[in-house]
């Protein structure tokens, strides 16, 4: 914030006033870091995730007709900070404009699918109530890589694969 100062101008009405005139103040320059380019387009792309979360949060058992369980809402938070971590750390590389929100869709088991696609690589995370994590990825026409998430950081690497970051 702008600090103001009183002068000692002696021009002042009374010793308490303070005057408009730029002789009176001394105004302190500040600087101000804007945040990297796309950074308030991937908070608005995050925050619609959010809602989809929520929503999905509010089918109840047997929302496929087949016994299917409701999203677990430690996968439902899970998610939530798996995506921010992602960001983040695609926003701290000055990358933030090649974020792309995943299509989200519920699982049976109370899980969720998540799925980019993003140029020619895609990337799909299983999610389980479990705390299991599955993956699949390819680029083009390669083989098909899957596997386990063994951790955290091990999915943000794939999520910043997947966005060539």
């Amino acid at each position: 914030m702008p600090t103001l100062t009183k002068s000692a101008n002696t021009n002042c009405d009374s010793p308490n006033s303070y005057s408009a005139s730029q002789s009176h103040f001394k105004i302190t320059e500040i600087s101000y870091s804007a945040p990297p380019l796309g950074y308030f387009g991937i908070t608005n792309l995050l925050k619609k995730i959010d809602v989809k979360l929520d929503e999905l949060l509010q089918y109840e058992k047997d929302w496929d007709g087949e016994d299917a369980l409701p999203l677990s809402r430690h996968v439902a938070n899970q998610v939530k900070q798996l995506l921010n971590k992602a960001s983040n750390k695609i926003i701290g590389r000055g990358r933030a404009s090649e974020w792309s929100n995943p299509r989200v869709a519920l699982l049976p088991n109370g899980g969720l699918d998540l799925e980019w696609e993003v140029n020619n690589r895609r990337l799909i995370f299983f999610m389980y109530p479990s705390n299991k994590v599955e993956y699949l990825r390819k680029i083009k026409r390669a083989k098909i890589d899957d596997g386990l998430v063994e951790n955290f950081d091990e999915a943000v690497g794939l999520i910043l694969w997947v966005h060539s970051v």
